[in-house]
């Protein structure tokens, strides 16, 4: 299934919601390599892969979908391309704030 990134979403959030944990992160990676990586940068509007035959904890999504949610934990600066905290190799940027 294809979905877009929403304001916010990281590859971490996006993890959660769709595969029901963390390690859905690697998932995420290998479906979409060239627009996820571990930099947590992921521009809204991107339409990305989920893969819905690897989900890991179905509680968890049903969590949000039940209930409307939507993890949206990351900041995403288009100037920038990246925002304070998304551990990418600018180390100045992800704790002065």
């Amino acid at each position: 299934m294809k979905i877009i990134v929403k304001n916010n979403q990281g590859i971490w959030d996006i993890a959660i919601q769709y595969y029901g944990a963390a390690e859905g992160v690697r998932q995420l990676i290998m479906d979409n390599p060239d627009k996820v990586n571990f930099n947590n940068n992921i521009a809204p509007g991107t339409e990305i892969i989920i893969d819905a035959t690897k989900v890991i904890t179905k509680s968890v999504i049903d969590y949000y979908t039940t209930n409307k949610r939507v993890p949206a934990s990351a900041y995403y600066d288009a100037s920038l391309g990246y925002g304070i905290g998304d551990f990418n190799n600018d180390f100045n940027n992800d704790f002065n704030n």
